[in-house]
């Protein structure tokens, strides 16, 4: 390969169902569904493809790209939102004969919200599709669950992690150390978006020490990638919130993760992300060892102004 390519989780996400790594029955079962369902409910652990699964359900189906509308139910949970989904359904699709919804994060949808969508999720009319996507089932109403087809999402299995670990780094022609590579397989747990961005973190760090360190610190909780990530966007200030707010790290682990994170992507990025990890990387350099949470909160703030 000539060129890096930074977002490799991006990148390396599967096409088609053959290029899914694992969950063979899964598959199998979603793939024979597709004549006979059209509430699909996904559930399992952050990163685990619930939403690839989603829309490479929309794929099998040829859905037009102008028919495949993705919703974050963490922005969009109250009522009228719900209306609004409800009352776009009921028109036909502009870009072929079906259309799909898919609706991340749905346990965040409120007990009104819900209500709204109730009628047509289960009976959706008859050129429409809608996959829900969870990571905490329990806060999905019984009467939702009842009405959609439940599939639960799992981590890889650890030989079908070291299958993507190693189709990742053959085709970009990247060398592990063999305990980088155990740490990567034991810190991410079979998660693999974390696989593919944990590679991507250590990929340029020659230093096995540093490569592992960065692993244990950023990989621990996905909720720390995230923060990069927005901070690296510059993602509304909303969205940060939310995300710190479900950190249990220690701020001072979570500054390192990101100072690690931000230094890989100044030296591998172009100027104009580059220029952004340099304005984090000013705003993280300062201990957290006294202002704790309160100045992880301070630091983000000034990283987005």
């Amino acid at each position: 390969m000539t060129a890096e390519r930074e977002e490799l989780h991006l990148f390396y996400r599967p096409q088609n169902f053959d290029e899914y790594i694992g969950g063979k029955a899964l598959k199998e079962s979603i793939l024979a569904s597709l004549s006979s369902t059209r509430t699909y409910l996904f559930c399992g652990p952050r990163g685990c493809g619930k939403t690839t699964l989603a829309r490479l359900i929309a794929k099998e189906l040829q859905i037009s790209d102008v028919d495949i509308h993705e919703i974050d139910a963490a922005d969009k949970t109250g009522v009228d939102d719900a209306r609004q989904i409800k009352a776009a359904a009921a028109y036909a699709p502009m870009g072929g004969k079906k259309k799909i919804y898919i609706i991340d994060e749905c346990h965040r949808l409120s007990g009104n919200a819900w209500d709204s969508l109730l009628k047509t999720l289960e009976q959706p009319p008859k050129h429409c599709y809608f996959v829900l996507c969870t990571t905490e089932l329990a806060k999905v109403p019984q009467t939702i669950k009842s009405r959609s087809t439940p599939f639960e999402v799992q981590p890889l299995m650890r030989r079908e992690a070291e299958v993507l670990i190693d189709w990742i780094c053959e085709n970009e022609g990247i060398e592990l150390d063999v305990d980088v590579r155990k740490t990567i397989l034991d810190k991410c747990e079979g998660i693999p978006r974390e696989i593919v961005i944990a590679i991507s973190m250590v990929r340029s760090i020659k230093d096995k020490d540093d490569a592992i360190s960065l692993i244990a610190s950023a990989i621990h909780n996905t909720q720390v990638l995230d923060l990069c990530k927005a901070l690296l966007a510059k993602d509304k200030w909303e969205k940060v919130t939310a995300i710190l707010k479900n950190l249990n790290e220690e701020p001072e682990n979570i500054r390192y993760a990101v100072l690690s994170y931000m230094w890989k992507v100044g030296i591998n990025s172009g100027f104009e992300k580059a220029a952004q990890a340099v304005i984090v990387i000013d705003w993280f350099e300062k201990s957290f060892m006294y202002s704790k949470k309160a100045g992880l909160l301070a630091a983000c703030w000034h990283a987005l102004e």
